[in-house]
């Protein structure tokens, strides 16, 4: 009892310097140092990751079984009796405070360590708050985790483009699989989190781009299979991002949907040359195919990060354990802890039953069945299975299922499958407006050029006062956009198939912007 008072004591101290850093900030009185903020978080990460350890004074009593349980399936009434019982929701609530005032610490709190043009102060302030996220999502009610991914993800807004990959590291990895675990959600219809994954997937694509050239980079693919692995209706969020995004982000989003859900009618001679880059960066080659093609980079896996592997450079990880006393001895971290192959195996037998799957990113191999018994006659894939139990299969790599394997293996079971997209009229009602509002967006592509097009008439002295962009930006972005209005002719014809029952009122809206992009296509340049 003493230790619990002590505990809550200490830590509501700290939380109260946060929110005391948080007042001085905004009312500009005696000014914090970044440093100030950075060692006080590393507190609560150090306090927080204590109290998953199994040699804690707090939680000796603990059944640790019971703790990876809470951990998978996060019952809340299990935490809380294994949890100490502290103010985590102020916590919560101060972090905000300190990320609303990351902006203003980073341009003259934080000392002028600077090197290269990075000043590495600003990198560890931004550091240690996600870090700290990542040491408190399991202690939160449900209702303050699931606003956790958009809350990260909006960070992608003003963190530095170093941050990146640790913000996206800490979505996919961590914050996503647990808010969006299927045996959490499939009996609470919509709840915050998943009404959130639209903003968070045109976050990312806004604003995680290639500073060289338009390409599809590694977090686009990483976040894409990530929601992939866990719900069978993703296809829905990237044609809202298609529809209500900006054209940043609705050019990744078109590409990705091609690239996962490819339509009959967008055949190879029709479309530019897609590359998919398995763990590769940037080459001159791909700069070059740029010029014609599409460079789509996939995502490299979470390297081992048990603190005594000994795998060397091959250690990225292929399972992923969720045992708290594990991960916080082996790993100085919270749930989960990746695991390569070799650490894997080395597991104690108390703790395998919380080692799961972690899905490899997809091959690029041609799209035909990977089932090693196949004996069907037509081989072409017709979904993409993600479930553990199919993974295992495979090298922990997605499963490509012919129609015949898909119907044998997954008649008595539901698992997470991509398959085809359906046509708008057999959708709900939001994603048929949805998918209609999409193809109007592609096709006004066209008109948007056109109004860029018409901007070069002007003096350049006017151009630069309105704010219209340079003749660079311009050559960067029509070829993108005439792509885009190409995607939405293919989307018109394949899926947009005229039945009885279709309102007249979606025919008409679809004509009419089908007509507008003859006119204005007949318009532009070659």
């Amino acid at each position: 009892m003493l230790w619990a008072a002590a505990a809550d004591y200490a830590l509501s101290a700290k939380i109260r310097n946060l929110n005391e850093f948080y007042q001085q900030i905004t009312t500009g009185q005696h000014l914090p140092s970044g440093l100030d903020i950075v060692n006080t978080l590393r507190y609560f990460q150090q306090t927080l990751l204590g109290y998953l350890s199994a040699d804690h004074p707090l939680l000796r009593d603990a059944n640790i079984d019971s703790l990876e349980t809470c951990v998978s399936e996060k019952g809340e009434a299990s935490r809380a009796a294994l949890f100490p019982n502290l103010n985590y929701a102020g916590l919560y609530h101060a972090l905000i405070n300190v990320i609303d005032i990351y902006p203003f610490i980073t341009t003259g709190q934080i000392g002028p360590f600077v090197f290269h043009g990075i000043n590495y102060h600003v990198i560890a302030l931004g550091c240690a708050i996600l870090n700290t996220v990542h040491c408190l999502y399991l202690f939160l009610e449900t209702e303050l985790a699931e606003q956790l991914p958009f809350t990260v993800a909006s960070l992608l807004t003003f963190y530095p483009i170093e941050l990146q990959p640790d913000i996206l590291r800490l979505l996919c990895n961590i914050l996503l699989p647990f808010v969006l675990a299927s045996r959490y959600n499939n009996d609470k219809g919509d709840t915050f989190a998943t009404a959130s994954i639209s903003g968070v997937v045109l976050l990312v694509f806004q604003f995680c781009k290639d500073p060289l050239i338009l390409v599809i980079v590694g977090h686009h693919t990483w976040l894409l299979e990530t929601l992939l692995s866990l719900r069978s209706d993703v296809y829905k969020v990237i044609l809202s991002v298609i529809a209500y995004g900006t054209t940043d982000s609705r050019i990744p989003a078109a590409n990705l949907l091609f690239h996962y859900w490819p339509l009959a009618k967008a055949v190879a001679g029709d479309r530019r040359t897609v590359q998919y880059k398995i763990h590769g960066n940037k080459t001159r080659s791909d700069i070059a195919l740029f010029l014609t093609g599409i460079v789509l980079v996939a995502w490299t896996p979470t390297r081992c990060q048990h603190k005594d592997c000994s795998s060397g450079d091959e250690n990225l990880s292929i399972r992923k354990c969720y045992n708290s006393s594990f991960c916080a001895e082996f790993g100085d971290s919270p749930p989960p802890l990746f695991l390569c192959s070799n650490c894997a195996k080395s597991v104690p037998e108390n703790v395998k039953s919380s080692v799961h799957p972690y899905c490899q990113p997809l091959s690029a191999l041609a799209n035909v069945c990977q089932n090693k018994e196949c004996s069907s006659n037509n081989r072409i894939a017709v979904c993409i299975c993600f479930s553990d139990v199919c993974l295992r299969t495979n090298n922990f790599i997605p499963l490509r299922l012919c129609q015949k394997c898909h119907d044998r293996k997954h008649a008595d079971v539901q698992h997470i499958c991509l398959t085809n997209i359906l046509k708008p009229w057999d959708c709900d009602k939001n994603t048929f407006c949805d998918m209609v509002i999409a193809i109007v967006s592609l096709l006004k592509e066209t008109s948007i050029m056109l109004d860029i097009v018409a901007t070069k008439k002007l003096p350049k002295w006017l151009q630069q006062l309105e704010g219209c962009p340079t003749s660079e930006q311009q050559k960067e972005m029509a070829d993108e956009r005439r792509m885009l209005s190409r995607y939405g002719i293919w989307m018109l014809t394949e899926l947009c198939t005229l039945t009885p029952e279709v309102p007249a009122e979606a025919v008409g809206h679809l004509l009419s912007m089908l007509f507008v992009w003859f006119c204005t296509t007949a318009l532009l340049p070659s």
